[in-house]
């Protein structure tokens, strides 16, 4: 099979959890496969997706935040994250490679009954330790799906049922969905489909039902960042994606809930390595 990004721009980030078929880590694919290098320090931001994600790291250093766990990525082979769980990583410059499969379960739905096997909300799903000794076999697992074509189902689907049966001997005795993940949640959500209007902290902290003192500590304790600068690095990402769909450096900056040109420019090259909006989009077309 093709061993690509067929889902991410090279820079694109994911911070929603809308139903697959709404947003870009979407596709008939049942599988999908990429490598990830980082030349420069890189930090995918808060999100969480419907896929389950299995990432096997080769060489590459940084931080893993799984839904409230901090992880070191030197220390870590193998990470599972199963479907609506939260995470980020911080992924440090060098020459490591960071494989991301990506398991569609919408599509592998229609030829499984996946109710029958997970539940009716992944409630097995949920009961799936992100790290594990055990999971080192899934490394290899990954090295054979890299050989077979992209459109022979029938591998893909016995690789896929040798994943679950890995998973399914290491799963823990009690799911964990606790209140703060899912007002955690909310709030992502809430902030994927208001990014461009402005949101201060009485807007954010009503819609989590918490005091305006008690959001600004809660979403700091749980994700290592504060919510202002969650959301500034949201609005940067949305205003590559514009200027990569032809807008205009104005029109990115307004329309990604930014209200001042130069402070957007300001802000776009400290987070870009010094790189402007407009170099950015001299350097697509290269």
């Amino acid at each position: 099979m093709k061993y690509e990004d067929k889902y991410h721009p090279s820079d694109q980030l994911i911070f929603r959890s809308l139903e697959e078929d709404e947003f870009e880590l979407t596709s008939d694919y049942l599988i999908n496969l990429r490598a990830r290098q980082f030349s420069r320090d890189h930090k995918s931001q808060l999100h969480y997706h419907n896929t389950l994600e299995i990432d096997i790291n080769h060489g590459v250093c940084g931080s893993a935040w799984i839904d409230g766990d901090n992880m070191d990525l030197e220390e870590l082979d193998v990470i599972v994250t199963p479907p609506g769980t939260l995470h980020s990583f911080d992924f440090i410059a060098g020459n490591g490679t960071f494989d991301v499969l990506h398991i569609s379960l919408t599509t592998l739905g229609k030829y499984l009954n996946i109710k029958q096997i997970f539940g009716s909300d992944y409630t097995t799903m949920k009961r799936i330790t992100y790290i594990n000794p055990a999971y080192r076999e899934l490394a290899s697992i990954i090295e054979e799906i890299k050989k077979i074509e992209e459109k022979d189902f029938f591998s893909q689907l016995k690789l896929i049922l040798d994943i679950f049966g890995i998973l399914f001997k290491e799963l823990r005795y009690y799911p964990d969905d606790s209140k703060e993940s899912n007002i955690l949640k909310k709030v992502i959500d809430f902030t994927e489909l208001n990014y461009h209007k402005n949101i201060d902290l009485n807007t954010i902290s009503s819609f989590a039902g918490l005091s305006r003192s008690y959001f600004s500590r809660y979403f700091k304790s749980l994700t290592g960042t504060g919510y202002f600068t969650y959301l500034t690095l949201m609005r940067l990402d949305k205003a590559k994606e514009k200027i990569r769909e032809g807008q205009s450096i104005t029109e990115s900056c307004y329309n990604s809930g930014f209200e001042n040109v130069s402070y957007f420019i300001q802000l776009f090259k400290k987070h870009n390595d010094g790189l402007s909006p407009g170099k950015y989009r001299t350097k697509l077309y290269e």
